[in-house]
């Protein structure tokens, strides 16, 4: 029985040994708190949208994250036969052959050969397709503001025009959103 009494007053003595330590390091806890506390989600601009960016050639595209967008490294891709040379092959993505495509040869009809080494494939689900595209550099996060959002397309290339979902402007930037998967079936054609 003077067991249970002593272990029952240890638990009782444990809070009391926690709070005072709390109210000891209390200013080192709030400083390191104010120092290293994230921004809180209720102050960020509710109309602006979260991007991954990426460049080829002078056009910047934007994938939302509502694609599920992945990037495989060093994914080895298998060339097809008699293809254009903007379809680069298959990976196989976790059981799953997906084709990959190189925008750089879409856009760019000077593009150079393919560097030797693996290059990254940005995995994206649109609709009902999931395609790859070949990047050199990773995305990086942007936001846009709604009114950043611009409605006219026309100083656009005529060959990406029709494929624009959204395109959005910031100083001299232009960021573009596309269908992917509707512009390389259109390039089949």
């Amino acid at each position: 029985m003077s067991n249970l009494v002593h272990a029952g007053s240890r638990q009782l003595d444990q809070p009391n040994k926690r709070r005072t330590w709390l109210e000891k390091h209390g200013e080192l806890i709030a400083k390191l708190q104010n120092d290293f506390q994230l921004p809180q989600v209720a102050e960020q601009s509710t109309t602006s949208t979260r991007f991954h960016t990426f460049t080829i050639g002078s056009l910047n595209f934007l994938i939302s994250n509502t694609l599920s967008p992945e990037i495989l490294e060093e994914t080895n891709i298998h060339p097809l036969l008699l293809t254009p040379p903007w379809v680069l092959g298959t990976c196989n993505v976790r059981g799953d052959i997906i084709s990959v495509f190189d925008l750089k040869q879409v856009f760019d009809q000077e593009a150079g050969l393919l560097n030797t080494s693996r290059p990254r494939v940005l995995v994206i689900n649109e609709q009902d397709y999931t395609l790859g595209l070949r990047l050199d550099e990773l995305p990086t996060p942007i936001d846009l503001k709604h009114e950043e959002q611009i409605r006219n397309f026309s100083n656009l290339p005529d060959s990406i025009t029709t494929f624009v979902k959204a395109a959005y402007k910031r100083e001299d930037e232009l960021w573009l959103q596309i269908n992917f998967s509707s512009l390389f079936l259109s390039l089949e054609n």
